[in-house]
């Protein structure tokens, strides 16, 4: 079974770019803002990993990353951002990001990237239940 991903971003063809990318490895869905990316979280609690734009209108990605990890403190979430900077980068790590990805964003660095998170996820789980 795939693993479920959101993609959180409020320019459609960034997030419907990603989408098509990631569907052929993930189930994917995606939302245009922090309201409708909580409400999709709460709707689906197989969602393994968040993909969300840090600058949208109405809260932030960094204040949807705070928001869903105090919710659902399993879920992984990358942070990506075309105007990062490292003291933000840090920011995001801190309140739980597993990565922080700058726009453009390079379609194979994004799979290897969510990849990398969701192995990391599964031995975290492996090595706990051991």
């Amino acid at each position: 079974m795939k693993q479920t991903i959101l993609i959180v971003d409020d320019e459609k063809d960034t997030r419907d770019l990603m989408a098509r990318a990631l569907s052929l490895d993930y189930q994917v869905t995606t939302a245009p803002d922090a309201e409708q990316a909580m409400l999709a979280l709460a709707s689906d609690p197989t969602i393994a990993l968040m993909l969300s734009d840090v600058r949208m209108p109405g809260a932030s990605g960094l204040e949807l990353l705070k928001a869903a990890k105090a919710k659902y403190p399993k879920l992984l979430c990358i942070l990506l951002t075309a105007f990062g900077t490292v003291d933000q980068a840090v920011a995001a790590m801190k309140d739980g990001a597993e990565d922080f990805i700058m726009k453009p964003v390079d379609l194979d660095q994004l799979d290897l990237r969510v990849a990398k998170a969701l192995e990391k996820a599964d031995l975290e789980k492996e090595v706990a239940n051991l």
